[in-house]
């Protein structure tokens, strides 16, 4: 899958976090938060990631830890090169109408989606 990229303001980390990755990286989604090891530290957390080619082609997924404060700057769609991020995946913008009275809502699993025929595609990580 190709995706188009938006310049953005650059960040990147002093403890250098993701400098030493040998590819482009996209930030795809958050894992689960779990405990520093280290005393009086911060928690950690897993990051998804997916490598990017130079021309934006994604490629699989990878695992990385990285201190909870980090997300801050880890955006999902966020690229990061050498430990710096410039520019991000650019996202088309979409407007809902949500209702939140009684009768406007409902609680809704991926599985009811799912035996109901309403879910199309299913994200599966490392495909395309």
């Amino acid at each position: 899958m190709t995706v188009s990229l938006k310049q953005s303001r650059t960040f990147s980390f002093h403890d250098g976090t993701l400098k030493n990755e040998a590819e482009r990286l996209v930030v795809w989604w958050y894992g689960p938060i779990f405990k520093n090891n280290r005393l009086r530290s911060v928690p950690k957390i897993h990051i998804f990631l997916r490598t990017i080619d130079h021309e934006n082609n994604l490629g699989g997924v990878m695992r990385r830890e990285t201190v909870l404060t980090h997300l801050g700057l880890l955006r999902i769609g966020s690229v990061w090169e050498k430990g710096v991020s410039s520019s991000r995946i650019a996202y088309e913008e979409r407007k809902f109408s949500v209702s939140f009275s009684p009768g406007g809502w409902r609680i809704v699993t991926l599985d009811d989606l799912r035996q109901s025929g309403e879910l199309s595609s299913v994200l599966v990580y490392g495909g395309q």
